[in-house]
């Protein structure tokens, strides 16, 4: 998942294997998204929780051209990245146990594991 701080826009992208193209992909879709409703958006900063996917010499020369910044944080900690805290929502709203579930909750996959995500925040 990407989260844009500044806007608040949320793109949850399936990974079937979470290589650094996979990911560098999902957020060069998550960008295009964004543009496609503001064509001034630039990204200028991704924070990662520093996982090796995000910090690929794909994504590094990614970044540079763009002039994005990458920071990373310690891995597995939610008050760094947000990312974990973005998936416990979820996970939450996905397994509530009453019928007024909103229908965009019953997406494919979205309860498995989280580590099958990209996760970031942009």
């Amino acid at each position: 998942s990407w989260l844009d701080l500044s806007t608040g826009y949320l793109g949850v992208y399936y990974l079937r294997n979470k290589t650094s193209s996979a990911v560098l992909q999902s957020l060069q879709h998550f960008r295009a998204e964004i543009r496609k409703h503001d064509p001034g958006y630039e990204l200028r900063e991704v924070r990662t929780d520093g996982a090796k996917e995000y910090d690929s010499h794909e994504a590094r020369a990614w970044y540079t051209k763009r002039g994005v910044v990458h920071s990373a944080g310690a891995p597995y900690t939610p008050n760094q990245t947000l990312c974990e805290h973005v998936w416990r929502f979820l996970a939450r709203v996905v397994r509530a146990p009453t019928s007024r579930t909103p229908a965009w909750t019953s997406i494919s996959g979205l309860t498995s594991c989280t580590r099958r995500w990209a996760c970031g925040i942009c």
